[in-house]
């Protein structure tokens, strides 16, 4: 299990996902988590990607690349590991690992876990209790470091593709492009105030990569919306 530092999970959570791996046979189980502001007067309602309940809809074991295709579906996937007791010969077995030094290192390792794992299951409980800080990096506006935690993740994703074409079937590698194109159009959504060479660079990468990821408002956004908000603020 992974837990970050400043986060708590419940006394029995341990035990609790322990027994329903080893009875189910399972690669991997995930829960719930509720998500707190230091500060505690935070309105959390109105932003459903703080919203970590999904395990309800899984509590029957599954190969982890059909569970991803349906929260996908349902826009409730989240990347956390934080949120996951994982069979150690399971990440042995796959090798998987964290890329270092980089921002959003779980997204990667998130990905190949559920297109991996032979059987997952969920438990519909808020074992994991996630706090949030006015500094952290889901709260920080986005930066370059995040542009290359990104670019990174798309890099290693487009690596496993190649790599493992043959060997994966056709819904492994679905699932692997729809996460890409999420991964892409984070990038699109946010990188408005990066800097020229990066945003560019992004446009680029749309234009002759992923142009199935291809949104005009966004790509306007993208290339502009720096620009008129910089005109507005000196007006």
């Amino acid at each position: 299990m992974f837990l970050d530092s400043d986060d708590w999970i419940e006394a029995d959570t341990l035990e609790a996902c322990v027994e329903l791996c080893r009875k189910r046979n399972l690669d991997f189980t995930f829960f719930d988590a509720t998500t707190f502001f230091d500060d505690g007067d935070r309105d959390l309602s109105a932003c459903p990607w703080f919203d970590y309940h999904r395990a309800s809809f899984y509590t029957q074991p599954a190969p982890g690349v059909d569970i991803l295709h349906d929260m996908l579906d349902r826009g409730i996937y989240r990347c956390s590991v934080c949120m996951c007791v994982f069979r150690k010969d399971f990440i042995e077995r796959e090798g998987l690992r964290f890329p270092e030094g980089i921002l959003h290192e779980d997204e990667l390792f998130a990905a190949e876990a559920y297109i991996k794992a032979g059987s997952i299951a969920g438990i519909p409980k808020d074992f994991y209790h996630r706090r949030m800080r006015a500094e952290s990096v889901m709260t920080k506006p986005f930066s370059k470091r995040n542009y290359e935690g990104y670019m990174q993740t798309l890099a290693s994703a487009e690596k496993i593709r190649l790599s493992a074409e043959e060997a994966m079937q056709k819904r492994q590698q679905s699932a692997l492009k729809r996460l890409t194109e999420g991964w892409f159009l984070t990038l699109m959504h946010n990188g408005w105030n990066l800097p020229l060479r990066c945003r560019l660079h992004i446009a680029f990468l749309l234009l002759f990569r992923y142009p199935f990821t291809f949104h005009l408002r966004t790509f306007i956004s993208l290339l502009i919306k720096k620009y008129y908000l910089c005109r507005l603020l000196t007006n």
